[in-house]
């Protein structure tokens, strides 16, 4: 997965996956990296960047995205679907001739994962088990990167959108970020990749977090 993608999967899907790991009210508490003393560690311009990320997690959206990356010479396409506390995302990417297509479902009913090798081939899904669905914290991994580097923030507008953009320079490499004024990406940018919304809405239909294919295993 190259760099653009896993930043925009690790900001759509991090504050949903981060809060079904959290579990309810009986589960043992866990620990997050989303506390005081970790704000505290970060400058001003990274805690309005952490802001906005958390500021999403509220929202009810659809957005698309395409774009290109050096792993996909054909393009990429990204749509996602949020409607606390459960969200969708499909990608396709389009390399050697053939599209693969993968979609993940986060919800309280359950976690997908769900793939096809190409535009008219089947999709199989499979579920994924409470502790691999939680086990990662997309948005403390997010906070870990803040923490190791540098954050510039610009206000500026992308195709008449007005945005927060933030540049984010670590050892990896540079990458930036923008976001409208509820935190929603608008533009990525990493590794020679780039993503751009090219639309959005608030049409969310319950049953886009039912698999789109069948179950096994």
């Amino acid at each position: 997965m190259s760099g653009v993608i896993a930043v925009i999967v690790t900001v759509l899907f991090g504050a949903t996956v981060a809060a079904l790991g959290r579990g309810g009210a009986d589960d043992e508490p866990t620990s997050t990296t989303t506390d005081s003393v970790a704000r505290e560690d970060l400058s001003a311009d990274a805690q309005e960047l952490l802001t906005l990320l958390e500021r999403k997690e509220d929202e009810t959206y659809h957005a698309v995205y395409e774009g290109s990356s050096p792993e996909a010479p054909g393009g990429v396409r990204l749509e996602s679907w949020q409607a606390p506390p459960a969200a969708r995302q499909d990608t396709v990417l389009a390399a050697s001739g053939q599209a693969a297509s993968t979609t993940t479902i986060v919800s309280p009913d359950g976690t997908y994962r769900c793939t096809a090798l190409g535009v008219d081939q089947p999709v199989t899904c499979r579920a994924l088990p409470g502790a691999e669905a939680g086990a990662a914290d997309p948005v403390g991994a997010i906070i870990d990167r803040l923490t190791e580097g540098t954050v510039i923030r610009e206000r500026t507008s992308i195709d008449r959108r007005a945005v927060d953009c933030f540049t984010l320079t670590t050892g990896e490499g540079v990458t930036e970020l923008c976001l409208n004024d509820v935190g929603i990406p608008v533009r990525v940018l990493a590794d020679g990749s780039e993503l751009r919304l090219v639309s959005l809405d608030t049409d969310v239909p319950s049953e886009i977090f039912l698999p789109p294919g069948p179950v096994v295993g």
